[in-house]
């Protein structure tokens, strides 16, 4: 997932979605720059988190009460779907979206639709 150059980079993007997402050229520049720039704190982030002692996010879940949409790609390349099922059987008060045609970044990969997927889920739990 770290990436040391801007070819590296192109090619996790092009592995991240199934289609690359629009991403306006100067934001998409800045990112791949960004993301070069910072390789050596990224990885150690990366490291970090593999050695954290910390609570898993199953056990973190069962914690929360708050109503919580989870939506995962059924395409997702980092995190395999089935975990999707994990989180939300922890999760006390959850509401799971698995789509199609998409990766890790839903909001990138199906904006519109993921947009109506929260505000759905928003409304249904606001009360007037």
């Amino acid at each position: 997932m770290v990436v040391t150059t801007k070819g590296e980079y192109a090619d996790r993007m092009e592995w991240l979605f199934p289609k690359e997402p629009f991403i306006p050229r100067p934001v998409a520049r800045f990112w791949s720059t960004s993301e070069v720039d910072f390789a050596k704190i990224n990885q150690s982030i990366w490291q970090a988190v593999a050695s954290s002692q910390t609570s898993t996010v199953e056990e973190l879940a069962t914690q929360m009460y708050r109503p919580a949409l989870v939506i995962w790609c059924k395409e997702d390349r980092i995190f395999h779907v089935t975990g999707a099922e994990v989180l939300n059987n922890a999760l006390p008060n959850s509401t799971l979206i698995t789509p199609d045609r998409c990766g890790h970044l839903p909001m990138l990969d199906r904006p519109k639709k993921t947009g109506k997927e929260l505000l759905f889920f928003l409304d249904e739990i606001v009360e007037p």
